[in-house]
């Protein structure tokens, strides 16, 4: 029935209270066209199944959610990152509970970018602290060339005459 259900035509399939004894009987029919991430803890797990085009880059869980941040592998720019959030909400009496998950999930989506953000920035500050360092370089150099450069292209300054060599004195 599952099967009828979920076909090939989507990049992501999110599932939730999965069975993780008879998981890989279960969804043997999806390893073909997806790859997955299951949640680590618990009896009923959330998996998140994704197209084989898309690769995973790292993937976080708490409280019965699973957060996924992926890129499509033929991405020409390969910072387009997204995150998918696969949550079980947790049911009855518990909107504080309910709040929380999808707030965890936000935060740790929130500090990974931040994370990616810093790292980025310290990247661009030492790619231009070296690019700096080899302009300056490069400067001393020409500047160095164009000193050799007018001593060899400068007038010859006139050779001093010969003083005549001094005759020997004669004894007396």
């Amino acid at each position: 029935m599952l099967k009828a259900q979920i076909n090939s035509n989507h990049d992501i399939v999110c599932l939730q209270e999965t069975s993780f004894e008879s998981f890989d009987s279960d969804f043997a029919f999806m390893t073909a066209d997806y790859d997955h991430v299951l949640l680590s803890k618990g009896r009923m797990r959330n998996a998140t199944f994704y197209d084989k085009r898309i690769e995973l880059l790292s993937s976080f869980s708490k409280d019965r959610t699973l957060i996924t941040k992926m890129r499509k592998k033929d991405d020409v720019v390969p910072s387009n990152v997204f995150y998918v959030v696969n949550c079980h909400l947790s049911t009855g009496n518990q909107a504080k509970r309910r709040l929380k998950q999808v707030h965890e999930a936000c935060e740790t989506i929130r500090k990974d970018i931040t994370k990616e953000h810093k790292a980025m920035v310290a990247a661009a500050a030492s790619l231009k602290k070296k690019r700096k360092k080899k302009n300056n370089k490069n400067k001393k150099k020409k500047k160095n060339m164009e000193e050799e450069k007018e001593e060899l292209t400068a007038e010859p300054s006139e050779p001093s005459e010969p003083s005549e060599p001094s005759e020997p004195s004669e004894p007396s």
